[in-house]
């Protein structure tokens, strides 16, 4: 069941979102001595980042926090197209973290996107030794296409068995270049999945993501991703606008 939060603009769902994720995260380090979050890229959460940098900097749990990331670009952390670099410009601007505690895909020492996805996956094992269950929130994007993380429609890596990380050669939507994404194995271990949309420009592919469908699967990645506990869309009511009631 995908459960629908729908707020009047970007900034609105925005602090709504933020206040969502402190809650989910606080609740899970009071029950396990630590909370994990996997970030989605792209320019949709950078307020969100914004917001919740300035209010996790002084939570004593926050010092516990996991953080991945859902997908990233095999680029240099410093490149203005690295989802690494906006939450390190947002959310973890100021150093209230434990830098033990971020773990972002290693393009800068990997020498290709396999070498990068192998490396990840190992620290993923490493923190998730149990398998049966990952991530406390895993926080999505949605592309124009319909894909989420680096998911891209058609492609193989929607098929993939067991794995948790792969590389992704050729993106088939800017910017082109290679990628490495968590994968659905990994994700629908996910306590709490998270997609955040807003704007216009998301109107049409939210609308075709939440239609029913009568026969068979989506080929939408994004309605592939879901929790173990729930999956709550956060909208603001232009990304919501096409949605049926």
């Amino acid at each position: 069941m995908v459960h629908l939060e729908v707020h009047p603009n970007p900034e609105s769902a925005a602090q709504a979102l933020a206040a969502f994720l402190t809650g989910r995260l606080e609740r899970a380090d009071r029950s396990t001595g630590r909370s994990t979050i996997s970030l989605c890229g792209g320019s949709t959460p950078a307020r969100l980042y914004e917001i919740a940098g300035r209010s996790w900097r002084d939570q004593p749990w926050s010092r516990r926090l996991q953080i991945y990331w859902g997908d990233e670009r095999f680029v240099p952390p410093t490149s203005a197209q690295s989802n690494y670099r906006l939450a390190a410009e947002t959310l973890l601007a100021g150093g209230w973290f434990d830098p033990t505690h971020v773990h972002p895909v290693p393009t800068q020492s990997s020498p290709t996107p396999d070498f990068a996805a192998q490396e990840y996956e190992a620290v993923l094992h490493t923190s998730f030794p149990a398998r049966s269950s990952t991530l406390d929130v895993a926080l999505m994007g949605i592309g124009p296409d319909g894909h989420t993380a680096s998911l891209f429609p058609g492609q193989p890596s929607l098929r993939e068995p067991t794995r948790w990380a792969l590389p992704v050669p050729n993106s088939p939507l800017p910017p082109l270049v290679a990628r490495v994404t968590l994968t659905l194995p990994f994700l629908n271990r996910s306590r709490t999945v998270v997609v955040f949309a807003t704007g216009a420009e998301k109107a049409s592919i939210v609308r075709q993501a939440l239609a029913p469908v009568c026969e068979g699967e989506s080929p939408l990645p994004v309605t592939r991703v879901q929790g173990t506990e729930e999956t709550i869309w956060f909208l603001d009511a232009v990304a919501a606008g096409a949605v049926p009631r």
